[in-house]
């Protein structure tokens, strides 16, 4: 069963940018961890509901603020078996996970390729 993901989003009313639009934050939480974050998205106070924390309306700003987060947590968990609040929050921002280099994957081929030494490969052609 996985964990639940619980979603709470919220302006930051007293960092309001030029065009008075406000940053949104996010509070979410999968099984027991918990990540605090921006969503590097701007709202406007007059459509953001407070009680739902989400923005009121069917514009596209609207849509796109309301379903960032459980896209993302659809997309990491078709990918892995457990995600936890800070895989979700590195998705969100748009933050890298850890992934293989190329010189690890050619350690690994190396690694695979002289077990098979004596099998299928030649000694001479693994040293080439």
């Amino acid at each position: 069963m996985k964990p639940e993901l619980k979603g709470l989003f919220y302006l930051k009313k007293n960092q309001r940018n030029k065009g008075g639009l406000c940053p949104v934050m996010g509070y979410i939480r999968i099984g027991k961890s918990v990540s605090q974050f921006s969503l590097k998205i701007d709202a406007d106070t007059n459509l953001w509901d407070t009680k739902a924390g989400r923005v009121k309306g069917k514009s596209h700003q609207a849509l796109e603020i309301n379903r960032v987060i459980h896209t993302r947590y659809k997309e990491l968990s078709e990918i892995n078996s457990q995600v936890d609040a800070d895989d979700l929050k590195n998705a969100v921002q748009g933050i890298a996970s850890i992934q293989p280099t190329v010189l690890d994957s050619f350690r690994t081929m190396n690694d695979a390729i002289s077990a098979r030494v004596g099998k299928d490969y030649s000694k001479a052609g693994f040293e080439q």
